[in-house]
């Protein structure tokens, strides 16, 4: 089995978790004040949501110059936070939803995602966000691998182009991988 840091891993999941949610926001139709169909992209910002309005410095966005001289934004997760004010955060709302929807309270569930819709005093500050990642250039998004590389747990990102996201999954799935996974029939096929 794996004998590297765990809470590397886990530390690398939660922050691509935070990203996920912010880049969530180009799913959030501002005007009409409705989520597209996505449904995911607006749990993941409701997750997203939760973990920044836990507070205690536990998640930040930073805006930042990018090598190119353009204005970026950088999802600061402390890593030292995560056990005692994301988990926490996090476990509180899952239990309060799981409990709406085991007693077939839907109204009760709405009424919970729907604090998470971004409001009025959010409007400007998260049009400015969703304005940077529309803004961005060759916009890709590139999924990362986990390695292990001289026995510590690395993660190894990829060029945001579509020779970046050819190369992850090339690395991700080896001859060998693909080949289990047809005699397993995972796809269904």
């Amino acid at each position: 089995g794996f004998e590297g840091n765990w809470r590397d891993i886990s530390y690398i999941m939660w922050l691509k978790r935070m990203r996920h949610g912010l880049q969530a926001l180009l799913a959030y139709g501002f005007y009409r004040k409705k989520w597209s169909d996505n449904y995911h992209a607006w749990a993941a910002f409701v997750i997203f949501s939760v973990v920044y309005k836990a507070g205690e410095g536990c998640l930040s966005i930073e805006k930042r110059i990018n090598a190119n001289g353009v204005q970026d934004l950088c999802v600061v997760l402390e890593e030292s936070k995560i056990d005692s004010v994301a988990l926490p955060a996090v476990s509180k709302f899952i239990k309060n939803l799981q409990s709406c929807k085991s007693n077939k309270f839907e109204r009760c569930a709405e009424k919970l995602f729907s604090k998470y819709v971004p409001g009025p005093e959010h409007q400007k500050w998260l049009m400015e966000l969703r304005r940077n990642l529309e803004n961005r250039e060759n916009v890709q998004f590139v999924l990362p691998n986990v390695v292990l590389i001289k026995g510590e747990v690395a993660l190894k990102e990829y060029p945001e182009s579509a020779d970046g996201v050819i190369q992850s999954v090339l690395e991700r799935f080896t001859t060998e991988t693909v080949a289990d996974l047809e005699k397993r029939n995972t796809w269904g096929v």
